[in-house]
């Protein structure tokens, strides 16, 4: 009996290891054919997240294979996108089709029929793609997508804010356009929402041809999609749209916006989200759910980001609440360099002031203070970062920005530049002759003289005894033994030096502390505005998190409520302390 127990348990781990060294023998094998946009923006990254996703969803279940052979990098022409797209159809190994950027999704989601399962992964507006919708769902078998919806109301109010407009230019992927048929009826709808006029600009591949289609009535240029174009074709584009001064945004990434655009939306913190959502409809596939019955719709949170570098360039000043609340990229971060110093072409000095003088040529010093490097511009720089902090425009235009100023540097400078303390150095070297020539009065005096007569021969011959030319020479010299008067002028002229020197060095010292307080009160400043920022942000996405949770209907209005006040609360200590931040800058 005790045998019989011990073989029991040897014959069930000796199962147990097997099968779960071999699960994946007994897993279903499963394909799945991707169809990707040309030069696309989806990135590698995100079909390896998806891969991540489906292996973990599915391990010892089901073999999810993602073959290379059947990722396919479309041409981004309609011809070429359902020649793909009948290729995966065609294809018997393939057992469902996965789109990950909106020509393919919108092309495949155009389809009448769908052989195979199909997921349309990027989905922007559906109406407008003519791609099914109904009450949430695609209603159509053996098909899904994901709806990535797109606040465009919120999001043309918000670019407003920045530089207000009434009339825009609209760039987008010709093929694109013409396949989602873009009419007149539709963009009426869209100017009425937005209440702005729109022009739409077919972008096909010349960068020339689009730009010449923008007058002098275009306020603003909308980006959307240009797969056509590569990164010099866009990097062109963003050029001419710079230089003529127009406020462009991108209706697409940030990545456009990195490349020079002034405005558009980020939504990468949204990616492990989507991939997350793909996998889970992968996995409701292969557990045979009916796909007509999905929900396409994904909500996301789109973060404004601001290119600070073009807004310089077009001479474009963003508010101060929008940049409290924006991604600044291109932008010097204060709490690292709080001061600058930046090579102008003429060496000159130039610190700001209430009524702006013209700039003054620095002079030599024999101060004992290390000299400072050959003139620069100080510019002392406070603008919104997303993770730190900033808030105000650059004082001076645009330059190369040299070096950092350190804490000693900006003494250095201060003691350097100081009038008062010019001043002073004045009144030493006037101190220093005044002593000198109390001095000189205990040297030895030596006086001559030099005197002739000349009389006429008629009178010298009257008197007898007197030449008629004579000359006398007469030397003297003396010196002071002791003078009252004179050493108290001397000791009074070396205690009045003495006092000028120390009050010099008073003055100095004085400089130093307060430029030395000044510094550090700017820094301390800047680091609680960066403080009150991040306590911003949390608040902030807290009551995202509450909203999201009240419409699930886990939680009651109150900690909405509740979380409305704090943010708001919040954004007032910021605002006050970036002022306390900037009142520190002016003073320093």
């Amino acid at each position: 009996m005790k045998f019989f127990k011990k073989s029991c348990l040897t014959t069930g781990l000796l199962l147990f290891f097997l099968f779960s060294g071999f699960e994946h023998i007994y897993a279903k094998s499963f394909t799945i054919g991707v169809i990707d946009d040309c030069r696309s923006t989806s990135k590698k990254q995100i079909l390896e997240d998806i891969k991540k996703e489906i292996k973990s969803l599915t391990k010892g279940e089901f073999d999810v294979r993602f073959p290379k052979s059947r990722h396919i990098l479309s041409n981004c022409t309609e011809k070429g996108i359902q020649k793909d797209i009948n290729k995966l159809f065609s294809d018997p190994e393939v057992d469902l089709i996965l789109t990950l950027g909106p020509f393919a999704s919108q092309a495949i989601g155009q389809r009448q029929r769908f052989e195979k399962p199909v997921i349309a992964g990027v989905v922007v507006n559906p109406e407008l793609q003519n791609i099914p919708f109904k009450k949430g769902v695609s209603g159509k078998e053996n098909f899904t997508y994901v709806a990535v919806s797109v606040h465009l109301k919120e999001n043309i109010d918000d670019f407003k804010k920045i530089v207000p407009f009434n009339k825009a230019a609209f760039l987008n992927d010709k093929v694109l356009l013409d396949s989602a048929g873009y009419g007149k009826e539709y963009q009426k709808s869209i100017e009425a929402n937005i209440n702005t006029k729109i022009i739409v600009v077919p972008v096909k591949g010349s960068v020339e041809s689009a730009m010449d289609k923008l007058d002098n009535t275009i306020e603003a240029v909308f980006v959307g999609n240009l797969r056509q174009l590569d990164n010099k074709g866009v990097s062109a584009l963003i050029l001419a749209l710079n230089k003529r001064g127009i406020p462009s945004f991108s209706l697409s990434d940030r990545s456009l916006v990195e490349k020079g655009l002034l405005a558009g939306f980020d939504r990468s913190s949204e990616e492990l989200r989507l991939t997350r959502r793909i996998a889970l409809l992968i996995q409701r596939v292969l557990l045979g759910e009916d796909m007509k019955n999905f929900p396409v719709g994904f909500s996301t949170e789109d973060n404004l980001v601001i290119n600070m570098q073009t807004a310089k360039q077009i001479n474009v000043s963003p508010s101060f609440a929008i940049m409290a609340k924006a991604d600044l990229i291109n932008n010097d971060d204060p709490l690292i360099s709080p001061l600058r110093i930046i090579d102008p072409q003429k060496e000159t000095l130039v610190v700001e002031s209430v009524s702006p003088e013209p700039a003054k040529s620095l002079e030599s010093s024999d101060s004992p203070v290390k000299k400072a490097d050959p003139v620069k511009e100080i510019q002392i720089s406070s603008h919104v970062s997303s993770q730190k902090i900033g808030a105000e425009q650059d004082t001076f235009a645009s330059q190369s920005i040299s070096r950092t100023i350190s804490f000693k540097d900006a003494i250095e400078i201060a003691v350097k530049n100081n009038l008062i303390l010019k001043s002073k150095e004045k009144e030493i070297a006037a101190g220093q002759m005044n002593v000198e020539d109390a001095l000189s009065k205990f040297y030895p005096q030596i006086g001559t003289g030099l005197t002739g007569r000349v009389i006429d021969e008629d009178h010298t011959s009257a008197i007898s005894g007197v030449a008629e030319r004579s000359w006398d020479i007469a030397a003297q010299v003396s010196q002071i033994i002791y003078s009252d008067k004179a050493l108290t002028n001397l000791k009074t002229s070396r205690h009045y030096q003495k006092a000028l020197e120390l009050s010099e060095n008073q003055s100095r010292l004085d400089i130093i502390l307060e430029t030395g307080l000044a510094y550090l009160n700017m820094l301390k400043a800047r680091a609680n505005a960066g403080i009150q920022l991040e306590n911003l942000k949390l608040v902030r996405s807290n009551l995202t998190l509450a909203n999201n949770r009240y419409k699930a209907g886990f939680s009651g209005p109150s900690d909405v409520y509740r979380l409305e006040s704090e943010a708001a609360n919040a954004y007032s200590n910021y605002l006050a302390a970036m002022a306390l931040a900037s009142e520190t800058r002016i003073h320093l």
